[in-house]
C-alpha cells in the first residue's frame, strides 16, 4: 500500500491531521500518516528540524498539504523540498496558498468564506492546464472555506473565480497542484477525478 504523508498543523498543544482528508485517502486505497513538524521549545523550526521533516517525507510516496488557519515558515521550506524532489503533492486551501507563496506569491486577506454550502461559486479553468487535463471541463462549481487568497506566484495560476486565483500548478512535475477549495468535502465526479489522478501519479 502506498503511503501519503499529511503535513500536520500545529494547534496549541496539538498536531492535527484532519479526519476528512485521512478518510478520503483511505477510501482511495492509500495509507495516510500525519507528519509532525519537529519544533523547538519556543516553537521555532531550524535546519535540524527541516532535516527531520525531510526524512519523514522520504518515507512517503506523496504528500497532502491540508488546509488550516495559519502558515508557518517551515511550510514554505517543506513545499520547496517537495518541488525539488518531484514528490507528488496535492495542496488544499491553505496548502494551495503555501505552494503559491513558496514560489514568489503573496497572500492577501479576503475571499469567499462559506463553511455551510457545498457549491458556492464557479471556477473557470485554463484549457491548457493540468487541472483541465484531469477534469476535461472549463467550468466547475466548488465549495469555499477560505479567508485569504494568493497573487503573483511564479507557479502557473490556472483557474479563477472572478479575480481570485483558485489553483496553482506545475505541469512539468509528476503532480504538483494546489486547489483553493476543499475537494475532500465534495462527493462528486470532479473531486473523484482529482484524487484519482493524484493517487495515480504516486504509482508511476
Amino acid at each position: 500500500m502506498q503511503i501519503i504523508g499529511v503535513i500536520g498543523r500545529v494547534d496549541d498543544d496539538k498536531v492535527i491531521a484532519y479526519k476528512r482528508i485521512c478518510d478520503c485517502l483511505f477510501d482511495y486505497g492509500v495509507f495516510p500518516i500525519c507528519l509532525i513538524p519537529h519544533l523547538n521549545e519556543n516553537l521555532s523550526f531550524d535546519a535540524n528540524s527541516l532535516d527531520v521533516m525531510k526524512k519523514m517525507i522520504n518515507l512517503c510516496d506523496g504528500i497532502v498539504l491540508q488546509g488550516g488557519e495559519e502558515l508557518n515558515d517551515y511550510d514554505l521550506e517543506i513545499v520547496r523540498y517537495l518541488y525539488q524532489q518531484n514528490i507528488p503533492t496535492l495542496g488544499i486551501c491553505l496548502g494551495m496558498q503555501i505552494m503559491g507563496k513558496a514560489f514568489d506569491g503573496t497572500i492577501i486577506t479576503g475571499g469567499n468564506h462559506d463553511v455551510s454550502t457545498n457549491y458556492v461559486h464557479y471556477v473557470k479553468i485554463d484549457k491548457y492546464s493540468l487541472l483541465f487535463d484531469i477534469l476535461k471541463k472549463e467550468y466547475i462549481f466548488v465549495n469555499s472555506k477560505h479567508h485569504d487568497f494568493i497573487i503573483d506566484s511564479s507557479l502557473s495560476q490556472t483557474a479563477y473565480f472572478e479575480d481570485v486565483c483558485e489553483t496553482v500548478e506545475d505541469k512539468g512535475k509528476l503532480f504538483f497542484l494546489g486547489v483553493q477549495w476543499h475537494p475532500e468535502y465534495l462527493n462528486d465526479e470532479n473531486s473523484d477525478k482529482l484524487f484519482k489522478r493524484f493517487i495515480g501519479s504516486i504509482k508511476k
